[in-house]
C-alpha cells in the first residue's frame, strides 16, 4: 500500500510539473484546489460526519489533516482574491466562509498552529498594510462563522495555550511520549527501519503501535538521518528559492509570498501530523517549482533592444 501510495504521489508530483506552463496556468491550478477543498469541506459539513464532534472528510482526512488541508490552502486564496474580479471575489468570500466554517468545526488545535503560522509568515513577509487587510478579512469571515458552528469545537481551540494540561503533553500515548520513545530508533537505526514501518517500530518498543504524528520523526525513523536531512533541504531550498523569486519578480510577489505562507504552514501543522509522503505537501513543492521556474524565465528574458531607423541601417551604420 506505501508503495502504491508513493507511486500516486510521485505522478501526481511529475503531472504538476509538466501540465503547468503559464502564471494563468498556476491560477487556473490554484482555482481548482480552491473550489475541491471547498467541495471537501462542504460535503463534511452538509454529511455532518464527526469523530465526538468534530468533523471529517471521508477516511483521507481526520479532523486534524481537514484543519491542516484548509490552513496550507487558504494563502493561495488569498492570492486569487486579491488578483480576481469583483464577482469572482464574491465566490472567493464564500469560499472562505465555507473553510472557516470547516476550520472551526473541526476543533483542531494543531490546525491552529498552522493557520497562526501563515499568518505570521504574511506579517514577515506581506507587509503590516497586506497583513491587517487579511487578518481583518478573516475576522469578519469568523465572526459570521460562529453563527454555524458547534460551540465545543470553538472553545477546544481556545485552549491551544494550555499545553501543561494537554495529554499530548503530560498524558502517557501522547504525541510528545511518541516522539521521545522513538527518537532512540533513529540512533539505532540510522539509515531508518524502512518506509511505512512506524507504528511496526513504535510498538516494538513497547509502544502502542501507532503512527507518529509528526512528519519530521516519521521520516527520521523511517528513512534515518540522510532522509530526515534531504526533507529538511527540500523544505528549505523550497522556501528559500520562492522567496528569492519574490525579491526578483515584485509584479509576482503575491504569489510568492502566498505559496511560502503555505509551506510554513506545512511546517508548522506537519510538526503534529504524519504528512511527509503526503499529496498536499509534493503538490505545495511542485506548484512553487513551476513558479519560481516561470519567474526565473521573465526574469532572464533579454531587454528589448532599440531598433535604428531604417534610413540609419541603409546607410551601414
Amino acid at each position: 500500500d506505501m508503495v502504491l501510495t508513493l507511486a500516486r504521489v510521485g505522478v501526481f508530483f511529475a503531472l504538476t510539473l509538466l501540465i503547468v506552463h503559464s502564471l494563468e496556468d498556476v491560477r487556473k491550478v490554484i482555482w481548482a484546489t480552491a473550489l475541491a477543498v471547498f467541495a471537501i469541506v462542504i460535503f463534511s459539513i452538509v454529511s455532518k460526519t464527526n469523530i465526538a464532534g468534530r468533523y471529517f472528510a471521508t477516511g483521507t482526512y481526520d479532523p486534524n489533516d481537514l484543519a491542516l488541508l484548509i490552513a496550507v490552502t487558504l494563502p493561495l486564496i488569498f492570492y486569487l482574491f486579491k488578483q480576481s474580479t469583483r464577482i469572482k471575489k464574491v465566490v472567493l468570500f464564500f469560499v472562505i466562509g465555507g473553510l472557516a466554517i470547516g476550520f472551526i468545526n473541526t476543533g483542531s488545535r494543531g490546525g491552529m498552529l498552522a493557520l497562526a503560522a501563515v499568518v505570521g509568515a504574511y506579517a514577515i513577509r506581506g507587509g503590516v498594510k497586506q497583513t491587517l487587510k487579511i487578518v481583518a478579512g478573516v475576522c469578519i469571515v469568523t465572526i459570521i462563522a460562529l453563527n454555524f458552528v458547534d460551540t465545543e469545537n470553538y472553545e477546544r481551540l481556545l485552549t491551544v495555550t494550555e499545553l501543561e494540561e494537554d495529554y499530548n503533553m503530560a498524558g502517557g500515548g501522547g504525541r510528545v511520549d511518541i516522539w521521545l520513545r522513538t527518537l532512540p530508533l533513529m540512533i539505532h537505526h540510522p539509515l531508518g527501519t524502512g518506509i511505512g514501518t512506524f507504528a511496526v517500530a513504535e510498538g516494538s518498543q513497547g509502544g502502542q503501535w501507532r503512527s507518529p504524528h509528526n512528519s519530521f520523526v516519521q521520516v527520521g525513523v523511517e528513512l534515518g538521518f540522510p532522509g530526515l536531512v534531504i526533507f529538511i533541504l527540500l523544505l528549505y531550498w523550497t522556501i528559500r528559492d520562492v522567496r528569492a523569486a519574490g525579491h526578483r519578480n515584485p509584479e509576482r510577489n503575491d504569489l510568492y509570498v502566498s505559496m511560502e505562507a503555505s509551506l510554513y504552514g506545512f511546517c508548522v501543522g506537519g510538526f503534529c501530523l504524519s504528512w511527509a509522503y503526503s499529496y498536499v505537501l509534493f503538490f505545495l513543492i511542485a506548484l512553487a517549482a513551476v513558479s519560481v521556474r516561470l519567474g526565473n524565465q521573465e526574469y532572464s528574458l533579454p531587454e528589448a533592444q532599440p531598433t535604428l531607423p531604417a534610413q540609419v541601417r541603409t546607410e551601414g551604420w
